[in-house]
């Protein structure tokens, strides 16, 4: 595995201090902290902007646990956005990834560490090295791989990783239940929602799955299930 450079980005005392203020004090819009900091990158501030994404990722679930699904894709996204055009963001962002994955690797890690580096590896366009760090636990930390399975599922069904995959999925038709389970919880969310455009994306996500699981069950050799 390629390990980067490490750069240390070190946040001004008194700014980050500001920030911890601010946001101590009232915390009761974290989202609009995001999307403002979005605009600032925008708007060419960059050294500001990787300043707030990393107080984000740092400090955001602190004050606000609903924002840990935010924290682990727009903000991410947002943060690539910067690192696209500011090397130090993308510098960052790497050194984050490589140190959790680090820890994991020599066990000190957990499934919400094991969630950052997916996600991370995610933003940066690097899946494979989430489906290499699951198959390391899988031989050196059994249990901790247990634990982040269902975070990792998905990575490895998209890696077409069926061998590996039949170590945890002996039947392919509780694996389509859970599937089709998934979906109709979505379309109930969407007739809430009334969007449309969620619908379609719904649906392909829905057939996308199938079509893995079923790709899955052929090459484990067992093709009567793949026709159920």
């Amino acid at each position: 595995t390629d390990m980067p450079k490490k750069l240390i980005i070190v946040i001004p005392f008194v700014l980050f201090c500001i920030s911890c203020k601010e946001y101590k004090s009232d915390n009761k819009d974290l989202s609009k902290y995001l999307s403002d900091t979005r605009k600032i990158t925008r708007a060419g501030q960059h050294k500001e902007a990787l300043d707030r994404f990393i107080w984000f990722d740092d400090h955001a679930l602190e004050h606000q646990s609903s924002l840990y699904g935010a924290r682990l894709t727009f903000a991410l996204s947002y943060w690539k956005e910067l690192a696209d055009v500011y090397p130090p963001a993308m510098t960052e962002l790497k050194r984050r990834r490589d140190t959790k994955t680090e820890k994991l690797m020599v066990g000190h890690g957990s499934k919400d560490l094991f969630s950052d580096v997916q996600a991370l590896n995610r933003t940066l366009g690097d899946t494979s090295k989430t489906v290499e760090l699951f198959k390391h636990l899988y031989y050196a930390q059994r249990s901790l791989a247990n634990d982040c399975w269902p975070i990792a599922k998905e990575t490895l069904f998209a890696a077409k990783e069926f061998k590996f995959l039949h170590n945890y999925i002996r039947d392919p038709l509780d694996e389509f239940y859970i599937i089709k389970d998934d979906y109709i919880d979505n379309l109930t969310f969407v007739k809430k929602q009334r969007d449309s455009k969620l619908v379609n994306i719904f649906n392909e996500e829905f057939v996308e799955r199938c079509v893995l699981l079923i790709q899955f069950t052929l090459a484990i050799y067992d093709k009567q299930t793949a026709i159920e």
